[in-house]
């Protein structure tokens, strides 16, 4: 194992509301100091718009469109994710 697939600090926080029952919304968002390579380090951050759906209680699909950048990076990656979540 490598001490080099470590990452440092980071901070996620998500805001979520329920619109119906069984339909919520979801926004998350996270700052990390990601290792890259040579030893150097990147601020790197995200936020993801989700939708979910509640499928029984406690558990959710969801759907999220991801917008990211890396400090090293001039340009904005997009990515979408679906989500099995379990709600606490």
């Amino acid at each position: 194992m490598s001490n080099k697939a470590t990452n440092g600090y980071f901070v996620n926080i998500s805001l979520g509301r329920n619109i119906t029952p069984s339909l919520a919304v979801q926004l998350e968002a996270e700052v990390d100091n990601q290792y890259l390579y040579n030893n150097k380090h990147a601020l790197e951050g995200f936020i993801m718009p989700q939708a979910e759906y509640h499928i029984s209680s406690g558990w959710m699909f969801g759907i999220g469109e991801q917008a990211s950048l890396q400090e090293y990076s001039s340009k904005t990656e997009y990515s979408t994710w679906v989500m099995v979540e379990k709600e606490f």
